[in-house]
């Protein structure tokens, strides 16, 4: 009778704690635990996973779909991903500004939900830049594996919407020219992903100056645009009336005749003669779908080997306010793999 009186009291006990977690998922009962707020299948996913990051002295900063936590301890609540308008001043999170008034650790590490708008997390990290935080660390998913990695930021900055050109002291520059002598090889790795829109080296471009890379993730799709900046403006192209404006093939950097009579010719002559010139290209766009980072292996790693396969780069990471997390992050991964250079990292603040 004893034995039966134990059973039936076990068994109220049992169902009283089944009962109080009853419709409460499992990501709720850890935050009310202080447990993960970020799981590992949660964390954005990424070709780059190297080098380590070593969390020991570091600040653990945790951005979960409802609350960002530092340390563990809730600092921010969330609605649907994103602060309200009276926790951010001058771009950065007053509670969470605060809470590192007294920080002496200048290492943080950083689990994002990979559903977290991306105007959340540039907030969070411009407030642990701006607390004095030198070294940051993502924590991310290895893509065909459930094994977390790390992309890691040295020399790290927050940088204006409306800033055109960023420089970068930690890696010297890439020139314009590098870029145009491999324009060709960049434009076949952007197409070898299939569904792609790629700038493809035009007869007229400039030369000299230095090479700008830019990703940009927004909604579904994504970029990677090459500009040349740090020289001035080339001088137009004047062509005569006997050559044309775009060869083939082997013939393509000569002067080939163009009909004198015909619709061809005078539509030509009517486009210089009010332009007054052709303006020789400064730029390039490759433009891919958000899936075709996670590919295995990605495209868009193949666009950017030839210029920083074997150097560090400096880059522009750019996002749409509302833009996943985990799609920037995985662009920047794709962008730059295991086995490049470690980047050089600007964050343009979103607009």
């Amino acid at each position: 009778m004893k034995s039966l009186r134990l059973l039936v009291g076990s068994v109220l006990v049992l169902s009283a704690g089944l009962a109080a977690t009853c419709g409460t998922s499992s990501g709720d009962a850890d935050a009310a635990a202080g447990g993960v707020l970020v799981g590992l299948l949660e964390l954005p996913m990424s070709h780059r996973s190297a080098p380590a990051f070593t969390t020991s002295n570091a600040a653990r900063v945790e951005i979960g779909p409802r609350e960002v936590r530092l340390d563990g301890r809730t600092i921010g609540q969330l609605a649907e991903g994103r602060f309200p308008d009276n926790a951010i001043a001058e771009g950065k999170v007053a509670a969470l500004q605060q809470a590192l008034s007294s920080n002496s650790r200048r290492r943080a590490a950083l689990y994002i939900h990979a559903m977290v708008p991306y105007q959340t997390t540039h907030q969070v990290i411009s407030t642990l830049l701006g607390a004095g935080i030198t070294e940051l660390g993502v924590a991310i998913r290895k893509v065909g594996s459930n094994a977390e990695g790390w992309i890691t930021f040295s020399g790290v900055k927050v940088v204006p919407g409306d800033l055109e050109e960023v420089p970068f002291d930690l890696v010297s520059p890439v020139m314009w020219d590098d870029f145009v002598n491999v324009w060709d090889d960049v434009a076949s790795a952007c197409e070898s992903g299939g569904e792609a829109d790629c700038t493809h080296k035009p007869r007229f471009h400039a030369t000299g100056g230095r090479l700008q890379i830019v990703t940009l993730a927004r909604g579904d799709g994504l970029s990677i645009r090459l500009t040349r900046v740090g020289a001035p403006p080339p001088e137009q192209v004047h062509l005569e009336e006997d050559q044309e404006l775009m060869g083939a093939g082997p013939e393509k950097q000569r002067p080939i005749k163009l009909q004198r009579r015909g619709p061809g010719a005078r539509r030509f002559n009517e486009m210089q003669r009010d332009a007054g010139g052709i303006d020789p290209t400064t730029g390039a766009m490759f433009t891919m779908r958000a899936q075709q980072t996670t590919a295995g292996p990605s495209p868009v790693s193949a666009v950017l080997r030839p210029l920083c396969g074997n150097r560090a780069c400096g880059v522009i990471v750019e996002g749409d306010p509302a833009t996943p997390s985990g799609r920037v992050f995985s662009l920047l991964g794709a962008a730059f793999p295991d086995g490049a250079g470690v980047p050089n990292v600007a964050f343009r603040t979103p607009r």
